[in-house]
């Protein structure tokens, strides 16, 4: 799994991670999900797959305009080149 990035905001947090959607260690597995707690990080749920495609690496930031942007590494078809894909959140929760 790469590192947690999380999004605070008051009592909610949301976690952005990836993790191998089939349950092992395959790289072509590797999917970036979101999950939410809204107790300050005591249990979390909802745990939900931000898009299908195979994720290695993710970024979080926070927009001047409170927009939340993920950046997602995601390799270019069969290639070994990589492409960065970015998601925008008008919330942070959605």
């Amino acid at each position: 799994m790469d590192s947690v990035h999380p999004f605070v905001s008051g009592s909610n947090i949301l976690l952005y991670y990836i993790r191998d959607s089939a349950g092992g260690n395959t790289p072509s597995n590797y999917r970036a999900y979101k999950m939410t707690s809204g107790d300050g990080g005591l249990t979390c749920s909802g745990e939900t797959s931000l898009s299908g495609t195979v994720a290695y690496s993710l970024s979080v930031s926070t927009l001047t305009n409170g927009n939340t942007r993920v950046y997602i590494v995601s390799p270019s078809g069969n290639e070994t080149a990589t492409q960065v894909l970015s998601l925008i959140s008008a919330n942070g929760f959605s």
